[in-house]
C-alpha cells in the first residue's frame, strides 16, 4: 500500500500537496510565493509518511492474524462436528444391528435426526464465524479511522500554522496570492505574498515542535 492510497482511503487525496516532504513545497501549496516559500517553509514540519505506512501495515497484519485464528477455530469445530456425526451414525447402526433392526424405519429416523442436529450445529458455527469476521473487520475499521484522524489532525495543524503566519504578515491583503480553500478545513482566502518585516517575523514564535508527533 502506498501513502497516496492511504490518502485516497481517507478521502484526502485532494490535500496530497500538503503532505509533501519538502517544507518549502508545503508553504507554496498554501499560497506562499517566491522567497516566502523558503522563508516560512521552516515553520511546517512534513508529515511522517513512513510511520503511517508502518501503522497501516501493522493493522493489516493484526487483522490477518485474527482472521487466521478464527478460521482455525472454525475448522476445528467443523471437523469435530463431522466426527461426532459419523460416530453417532455408527453407534445407531451397531445398536440396530445387535437388536436385529438394521435398515428399519426407526433406525433411519434416528440417523436423520442426528443429521438434523449436526446441520443445526453447523449453522450455529457458521453464524458465529460470520459474527467473528464482522467483529474483526469492525475493529480494523476503527484502527484505520485512527490513521485518518492523524492525517486530519496534521492538516488542521498545518492550516492553523498558515493562519498564524498570515495574521502576522504585515503585507498580506489586497494584491497578494490567496491561500487556496482547503475543503472542510476552511482555510481563509487572505493573501500571503509580499515582503516581510524581520521584527514581525521574530514575533511569530511558531512552535515547530507542536507537530513533531507526525
Amino acid at each position: 500500500m502506498t501513502f497516496q492510497e492511504l490518502l485516497e482511503q481517507a478521502g484526502l487525496q485532494d490535500q496530497a500537496a500538503l503532505f509533501q516532504q519538502d517544507p518549502a513545497q508545503i508553504a507554496a501549496s498554501l499560497g506562499f510565493t517566491g522567497t516566502q516559500a523558503q522563508q516560512f517553509g521552516q515553520f511546517f514540519q512534513p508529515f511522517n509518511q513512513q510511520r503511517l505506512l508502518d501503522a497501516a501495515t501493522e493493522i493489516q497484519n493484526r487483522q490477518a492474524t485474527r482472521e487466521g485464528f478464527l478460521q482455525s477455530q472454525f475448522q476445528s469445530g467443523f471437523q469435530g462436528l463431522g466426527q461426532s456425526l459419523g460416530q453417532a451414525t455408527r453407534q445407531i447402526g451397531q445398536a440396530a444391528g445387535r437388536a436385529g433392526f438394521a435398515g428399519s424405519g426407526a433406525t433411519q429416523r434416528q440417523i436423520e435426526q442426528s443429521r438434523e442436529r449436526a446441520n443445526q450445529s453447523l449453522a450455529d458455527i457458521m453464524q458465529r464465524r460470520a459474527q467473528g469476521m464482522f467483529g474483526i473487520e469492525q475493529q480494523a475499521g476503527q484502527e484505520r479511522a485512527g490513521l485518518t484522524g492523524l492525517l486530519q489532525n496534521y492538516l488542521t495543524g498545518v492550516f492553523s500554522q498558515a493562519r498564524r503566519i498570515q495574521s502576522l504578515n504585515p503585507t498580506g491583503g489586497s494584491g497578494t496570492t490567496p491561500m487556496p480553500q482547503q475543503g472542510g478545513f476552511g482555510v481563509g482566502a487572505g493573501g500571503m505574498a509580499g515582503g516581510t518585516d524581520p521584527l514581525k517575523e521574530e514575533e511569530l514564535k511558531l512552535n515547530t515542535n507542536s507537530m513533531s508527533i507526525y
